[in-house]
């Protein structure tokens, strides 16, 4: 059987009360709080579990959704299994509405299995004559619909512990399965009955198979195990209130018949017990914990193996401090590493001891014990469930530092805790977006925390009537595997080998760097994708405000592609980390003009008024100039850009702007050129004369006064006083002629 893939949701139960709408005893069971994006895993619940069928993503939204806060939520797939964990189910209600605004969907067909990879058995499909299949599912309701919303299967019998596969389709005459936004179930469970729930033997579980009459409990035991004289443990179920019989039985004649009764209804259970023809190989059971990361002079959490057909078992490999012991089928590793111990990755080994008479190869378990140094750096990484260092390089090298101890979780939608005992924060792509939107939750927070963090999710900028930190407009994605390095000179580029592109990804694909288009925040664009911003530097002064120093760093990545990041990639997001903890922050670049000239003409440039003016010759076409412009900062750019044309014939009146950008940042100088009048020089003009200290202009003609070597020194059309000035020969322009003026003092 082809093998599928599937990605596992937990799902929030709940037990409603009596009302109109649902029997008392329901089960309901709520998409409460959504999944991230791009799941894989979830860690399981103790009730109900949904796994997704579709090999596509099960990523959750609170879009088109059946129900209000706080269950507003959904996942679109085609097919669903439920594991029954907490109920039987005699009937099934899918909440959910279509994937389109008109379209229809329907419960297609209902199977049921022991398993969630067994063999299914079909119980109900909608095209059959007979089903119990309804549904209402029409379109997607503007607002939550409780009503129009649901499909429904009735006449089941399934027993608790069994897992139903559910599909979709768009009627009853079937056909593809079709996606669904589904948004919760309810489950109606089956007549209440007496029970056995589970049924052990000296530690081994029994199967348990109440699909047949009667029902039968089996259990193989180790070899060389007595049937004469044994008591099993059991646990009731349902209504049952007593068993019998109790005590020790022999079970070496055969089946031995177990009564559940509540008094009234009785329950057989048919119990065969075997014994295995040989010793049976031991079985070791990995934790999920198995792999450990920490400091020394710090304690593990314990971690717990289960050993079967097992007496005990050894271990070779742990750091000093460390020590495992076996009790009752459990082999525990705790204790705390010691101080001396030298960072580095500790793989250890158990081997189990069989029982005496197995011949067969060592049975072994492994696992890691990192140990980093005692003063390591502590770095939170903030990122979904599924992201592990088996599918983000990014992660995977920040565990192999000795010199960083990481704490990777998720993020929590209502945080009241802080951050003190973290020196960087790391954002990953995987967070979901939408939730830097929503008030309290961590990822609305986390933008004026006073910790240095590096940000890889461009999508938290999100400005706008859904906005979410508001600090530019990012953009969905560009096709390039590289970036544009804007500003060399950058820290986070140390060791690299920097042309005009830096590729961070070995593959290309349709979408690999998410750019900002527009930065409103400030900051310093640091690299470029045809699109936006790839990474941008956020002084801590504007972030948190002045006297603050955590720096901040947004270098744009994509959740699907952190096990794609090249060697230069890696060594980026290693600089950016190193820059972020230590140093001082990239300073700005300049945005100053330092040359501006027409053939060999310099004019005068001041930075604060930005302004820059130039007197030419007598006679000189103003129509079209082209300068010659120099800027000071790297990676700035000029508009309208240097040699290119311009008409600066009424520059004086109106000057022509030139505009400085660093990507975010820019400065305007206003720029004005004229030429020397054609007339000679005079010292008197109508309207216009000087006193030695003041130029009168009494008809508030507009006047520019240069000095000898042509540069403007200002414009006004009222009186000037040259007090200002220092000894020497002036001229002052107006649309009649020149006056020139000369003095001393």
């Amino acid at each position: 059987m082809k093998k599928k893939s599937h990605y596992f949701l937990t799902i929030v139960l709940l037990i409603a009360a009596q009302t109109s709408a649902i029997q008392a005893a329901d089960v309901l069971l709520r998409l409460n709080p959504k999944p991230g994006s791009t799941v894989a895993t979830y860690t399981f619940s103790t009730t109900d579990v949904l796994y997704a069928v579709d090999a596509a993503t099960m990523s959750g939204s609170t879009s088109n959704t059946v129900f209000p806060s706080p269950n507003n939520a959904r996942v679109q797939l085609k097919t669903i299994v439920l594991e029954l964990k907490s109920t039987s189910a005699s009937a099934i209600t899918v909440w959910g509405e279509s994937s389109g605004s008109t379209s229809t969907r329907t419960i297609f067909q209902v199977s049921v299995a022991d398993s969630y990879a067994g063999t299914y058995t079909l119980l109900d499909d909608v095209t059959l004559a007979g089903t119990k299949i309804t549904s209402n599912i029409t379109g997607q309701p503007t607002a939550p619909d409780a009503t129009n919303s649901k499909s429904t299967v009735t006449g089941l019998n399934i027993p608790k512990g069994k897992f139903v596969k559910i599909s979709f389709c768009t009627g009853t005459s079937g056909g593809a399965t079709q996606n669904i936004n589904i948004s919760g179930f309810d489950i109606t469970p089956g007549a209440s009955y007496p029970g056995i729930s589970a049924f052990s033997v000296l530690g081994v579980p029994a199967t348990i198979n109440e699909t047949v009459t009667p029902a039968t409990i089996t259990a193989t035991l180790p070899y060389g195990t007595s049937l004469a004289g044994i008591t099993p443990t059991l646990t009731l179920s349902g209504s049952a209130t007593s068993y019998t019989p109790t005590g020790a039985q022999d079970f070496s004649a055969g089946a031995v018949n177990y009564t559940a009764t509540d008094g009234t209804n009785n329950t057989v259970y048919a119990v065969t017990l075997s014994v295995a023809a040989s010793i049976a190989a031991p079985v070791i059971t990995t934790p999920t914990n198995n792999n450990q990361w920490l400091k020394a002079s710090s304690a593990i959490t314990d971690i717990a193996f289960t050993l079967q057909n097992s007496i005990g078992a050894t271990i070779t490999g742990l750091p000093t401090g460390l020590n495992a012991v076996y009790n009752n089928g459990t082999y525990t590793i705790s204790g705390t590493v010691d101080a001396s111990v030298t960072p580095g990755n500790f793989n250890y080994t158990i081997t189990a001891t069989a029982i005496v008479g197995y011949t067969g190869s060592d049975i072994t378990a492994s696992g890691i014990i990192a140990v980093k140094n005692i003063n390591a750096t502590n770095i939170l990484y903030l990122a979904t469930d599924a992201t592990a260092a088996t599918n983000d390089l990014f992660l995977a090298q920040l565990l192999s530092k000795s010199n960083y101890f990481i704490t990777k979780r998720a993020a929590q939608a209502s945080f009241t805790g802080n951050y003190d005992a973290y020196d960087l924060i790391v954002l990953h792509e995987s967070l979901t977006g939408g939730d830097a939107a929503t008030v309290g939750h961590e990822l609305n927070l986390i933008k004026s925390v006073d910790k240095p963090i590096l940000n890889t999710k461009s999508y938290f900028y999100t400005s706008g009537t859904s906005a979410r930190w508001g600090w530019g407009t990012p953009t969905n994605g560009n096709s390039g595997k590289g970036i544009i390095t804007v500003q060399a000179s950058h820290p986070i580029f140390s060791g690299i080998s920097v042309s005009d592109s830096l590729y961070i990804y070995n593959t290309l694909t349709s979408k690999n760097v998410q750019p900002v288009n527009a930065v409103s925040i400030g900051g310093y664009q640091i690299a470029k994708v045809a699109g936006g911003i790839a990474i941008h530097d956020l002084p801590a002064s504007i972030r948190l405000g002045a006297g603050k120093t955590s720096k901040y760093l947004m270098i744009s990545l994509l959740s699907g592609k952190y096990n794609d990041l090249s060697a230069d990639g890696l060594k980026l997001l290693d600089n950016a980390v190193q820059y972020l903890l230590s140093g001082t922050q990239f300073a700005a670049p300049s945005l100053e003009i330092t040359s501006f000239k027409v053939d060999t003409a310099n004019a005068s440039i001041i930075h604060n008024p930005a302004t820059i003016s130039l007197l030419l010759a007598i006679g000189a076409d103003l129509s079209a100039l082209q300068p010659t412009i120099v800027l000071s900062g790297i990676g700035t750019t000029l508009s309208p850009a240097s040699g290119v044309a311009n008409d600066f014939t009424n520059s004086v009146l109106t000057p022509i702007n030139y505009t400085v950008t660093d990507g975010i940042n820019s400065k305007v100088y206003a720029t004005s050129i004229s030429t020397l009048p054609s007339a000679t020089p005079q010292l008197s003009m109508e309207g216009i004369y000087f006193d030695g200290q003041i130029v009168h202009n009494e008809n508030q003609t507009l006047l520019q006064v240069y000095n000898s070597t042509g540069i403007l020194l200002a414009t006004s059309t009222q009186n000037i006083n040259t007090n200002q000035y220092k000894n020497g020969i002036y001229l002052i322009k107006c649309h009649t002629g020149c006056l020139k003026i000369a003095f001393t003092r």
